[in-house]
Parts: structure tokens; C-alpha cells; sequence
């Protein structure tokens, strides 16, 4: 799997997980990967906060990893998600948003949410070291 799992890519399949209201994980991953705030407020919290991929990736992962600043915010003020949560390879949103150069969400994550820029995945690798 690697590090690259959280390109431009659709979410992987998170074994049919359905969450409320027949939402699955994979649909609230997809709007997270998308940047779709609008769509993602109208989604019962609970659904937005169990969603994970194969990886154990968040939309946090998601969003941060593809470079939405807003639904970043949103779902770290609004939602409560967990600015440091790694996935199964030790990867937390600082990892994904450096490995695909969005810089304004690793000062924010760093800045605002007090995320250690230092933070290691498994194998010692930090988000500077990321590719």
C-alpha cells in the first residue's frame, strides 16, 4: 500500500461499511477527498466520525491529503476529529498534506492544531521525510 494511498484516488472499498441513514464510510470519504463541506454538513455527525478506510484513514486524512482547508477546520472544530489520529502505517493529516505539497494545511495543522511537526510514522518517518 505505501504511502501513496491518499492521492486523487477514490477512497478504497472500507468493507461495506454502512454508517447511518445508509451512508457508507466510502461516500463520506469521497466528499471529504472532494472538498464537499456543503454535502458533508447534512451527513449525521456520527456517520462523518466512524468513517475509515482499509487503512484506518479518516476524512481528515482525506481532506488534508488533498488539500481542503475548510473541511479540515470544520471537521476538527465542528466535528471534534482528531488532528494526530494515525492510520495503520503510523500517518497522521500532517504526513498526507506534506507528502502532496499542500503546505497552508501543514501550518495549519501545525500552527493552529499544535500537531508535532515532528510526529513519526512506523519506520521513523516524519512528514518532512514523506514521498
Amino acid at each position: 500500500a505505501g504511502a501513496g494511498h491518499l492521492g486523487k484516488r477514490q477512497p478504497p472499498t472500507p468493507s461495506a461499511q454502512t454508517t447511518t441513514a445508509g451512508i457508507t464510510a466510502e461516500d463520506v470519504l469521497a466528499l471529504a477527498r472532494d472538498g464537499d463541506l456543503q454535502k458533508l454538513r447534512l451527513l449525521p455527525p456520527d456517520a462523518v466520525m466512524t468513517a475509515v478506510d482499509r487503512h484506518c484513514s479518516t476524512p481528515l486524512h482525506w481532506s488534508a491529503g488533498n488539500g481542503h482547508v475548510a473541511v479540515c477546520k470544520w471537521l476538527v472544530h465542528e466535528r471534534g476529529s482528531d488532528a494526530t489520529a494515525a492510520n495503520r502505517t503510523g500517518r497522521t493529516p500532517l504526513h498526507l498534506a506534506a507528502r502532496n505539497g499542500h503546505l497552508h494545511i501543514c501550518r495549519w495543522l501545525v500552527g493552529e492544531c499544535s500537531v508535532p511537526a515532528d510526529v513519526q510514522a512506523k519506520h521513523g518517518v516524519t512528514a518532512l521525510q514523506v514521498r
